[in-house]
């Protein structure tokens, strides 16, 4: 004004204006936690509307929660030796008594002089537990198909051990007893213990389902330190690390829900209202013109049993949008992958492991208006089944 210049907006004004009433909602809203900006609003980068809110530092503690970013899938053997039958594997043709040590004679031979000389070479380092090494190495080998069993030496050398003290000879073997360790110092003996354990276990891991584990990169909420709201669109929050939460223009049952459900329900232990530009969470779905596109849900919630997708929507849309079909299908799958992530959230985020995909119609909620989350979702679910099979048809 002083320059001659027009307003660029609102807040402009108010900053020049300095109007007390305006400086005592300027320090409520940082006692909140709110950023007041200063300068021109073109500089700072936010809309004429918003200001920036912070997380609150103390409710880190017990309100953190945390979403995959990135998923990588591989495949893995689950190998219970418990299982393994060691009665299957025969016994040695010869007592223990009859195996004599392999001896290993080094020839010494001198051409000029004709000069001879023999000598055996002995193990000093020879034992049982040596032995049982040497086995299992064996077993596993140097082939690139068997190496990930080296992981499983510890389980492998245990097989081994019940096998040779327990069946091989048939009765029970002590090998604390020096002399019967050295009878296996013999080569035949050593061979037929691998190629025998080999052939059996080779059999038993082709009867084990694989298992697809899946791995993750976590984002954690307490990451984004900071977010953008409309204060004149917004509620004050008791179970999100924000203390101030905004809605779209149209977003009154998204509003409601919040204030009834997520801030107020037992069940709840921590939510976020999720913005797609500063979260970034997104679940990839094929629109209805079969194009792949990201799909940003409204909020992740936090119980004691499970982790919840929840998406609101009109009655309109839930039973008529094909896409939000599409989004629900892509969201359950989604799930389902999330509940086998193998790796867990960064610490010292706890929260459940299963995730579950909520479709939340308006009608619906108004329906059960009063009731608890937990008879919401599970009304949810029912719906969700049905328009899927709806539209199959």
């Amino acid at each position: 004004m002083e320059n001659g210049q027009e307003l660029i907006n609102s807040y402009d004004l108010l900053f020049i204006v300095e109007h007390p009433k305006y400086n005592e909602i300027y320090n409520q809203l940082k006692q909140a936690g709110a950023i007041i900006a200063s300068g021109s609003s073109i500089e700072i980068s936010l809309d004429s509307k918003s200001i920036l809110i912070s997380i609150d530092p103390n409710r880190i503690k017990d309100m953190d929660l945390a979403w995959p970013a990135n998923l990588s899938y591989r495949t893995e053997e689950e190998i219970n030796f418990q299982y393994f039958n060691i009665a299957e594997l025969p016994a040695y043709p010869e007592p223990l008594e009859q195996i004599e040590p392999t001896k290993i004679i080094i020839t010494d031979f001198h051409p000029d002089t004709k000069f001879k000389q023999d000598w055996e070479l002995e193990e000093v380092n020879f034992s049982y537990s040596v032995f049982l090494r040497n086995v299992v190495k064996s077993i596993i080998g140097t082939s690139k198909r068997n190496v990930w069993l080296s992981r499983y030496s510890a389980e492998l050398a245990g097989v081994v051990d019940q096998y040779i003290s327990g069946f091989l000879f048939g009765r029970q073997i002590d090998f604390e007893d020096k002399s019967n360790v050295m009878r296996l110092r013999n080569q035949q003996l050593f061979d037929f213990v691998v190629t025998e354990v080999r052939r059996q276990i080779m059999k038993f891991i082709e009867n084990i389902k694989s298992n697809d584990v899946v791995e993750a990169q976590w984002a954690k909420l307490s990451n984004f330190k900071e977010m953008k709201v409309r204060m004149e669109r917004s509620i004050t929050t008791k179970k999100c690390l924000y203390p101030f939460i905004d809605f779209p223009y149209k977003g009154g049952f998204e509003r409601q829900f919040t204030e009834d459900q997520l801030d107020n329900d037992s069940m709840v232990d921590s939510y976020v209202k999720l913005n797609q530009y500063l979260h970034g969470f997104s679940i990839t779905y094929l629109n209805s013109r079969g194009y792949p596109v990201p799909y940003y849900p409204d909020f992740i919630v936090k119980t004691k049993e499970f982790m919840l997708i929840v998406e609101t929507k009109s009655e309109k849309d839930a039973q008529n949008d094909i896409d939000v079909k599409s989004k629900a299908i892509a969201a359950e799958q989604k799930c389902r992958e999330f509940s086998k992530i193998k790796t867990t959230p960064p610490e010292p985020i706890i929260q459940p492991k299963q995730w579950k995909y909520i479709l939340l119609p308006q009608d619906i909620y108004k329906e059960m208006e009063g009731q608890s989350l937990r008879a919401i979702i599970s009304k949810c679910e029912s719906n969700l089944a049905l328009i899927k099979m709806k539209r199959e048809n």
